[in-house]
C-alpha cells in the first residue's frame, strides 16, 4: 500500500466542521477520515485514468471524471455536483438556467462579433462560452 497521511488533517477537520450537525471528533477519527478521503480520491483518479487511457490521452479531463461518476454506482452521490456538460444555449432554451444580465449581454455581443467575423449564421455557435459565463439556477 502507498504511503498515506498526505492530506493535511487540519484541512479534514475544517471540512468536518462544515457539517451543521457535527458536534466534535477525536484526533484518531479525524486521521481515519483523512485516510478514507485519500483512498476515495485515489480510486476516483484511477477510475478516471482508465477512461482517459481508453481515449488515448495522457491528461484527465472533466468529461473523464463525469463519465466515471455517471456510470459507476459508488459515485452516484456525486452526480449532481459533476453533471454532464451542456451548451449554454441549450440550457437557456430548455429554461434550465438564466444568465445574469451582464453575461447575457456579453454573450449576445460576442456571438454577434463571431457571426460577423466568421460568417456564421444566427443561432450557430451558441454555448461556446460555457466555462467563461456564470449562471444561476431558475
Amino acid at each position: 500500500m502507498e504511503e498515506s497521511g498526505k492530506l493535511p488533517i487540519s484541512r479534514v477537520k475544517k471540512i468536518i466542521k462544515l457539517d451543521p450537525e457535527h458536534i466534535s471528533s477525536t484526533e484518531s477519527a479525524n486521521y481515519v477520515l483523512s485516510i478514507a478521503t485519500e483512498l476515495f480520491i485515489t480510486q476516483l483518479i484511477q477510475d478516471s485514468q482508465t477512461v482517459t487511457k481508453s481515449n488515448n490521452r495522457k491528461k484527465i479531463v472533466y468529461n473523464d471524471v463525469q463519465k466515471v461518476v455517471s456510470s459507476v454506482d459508488v459515485y452516484g452521490f456525486m452526480r449532481d455536483i459533476v453533471p454532464k456538460r451542456a451548451a449554454i444555449g441549450d440550457l437557456m432554451n430548455k429554461g434550465l438556467i438564466k444568465l445574469r444580465a451582464v453575461d447575457e449581454e456579453r454573450l449576445r455581443r460576442e456571438m454577434h462579433e463571431n457571426m460577423n467575423s466568421n460568417g456564421i449564421e444566427e443561432g450557430e455557435g451558441e454555448g461556446d462560452k460555457v466555462d467563461e459565463l456564470y449562471t444561476e439556477s431558475i
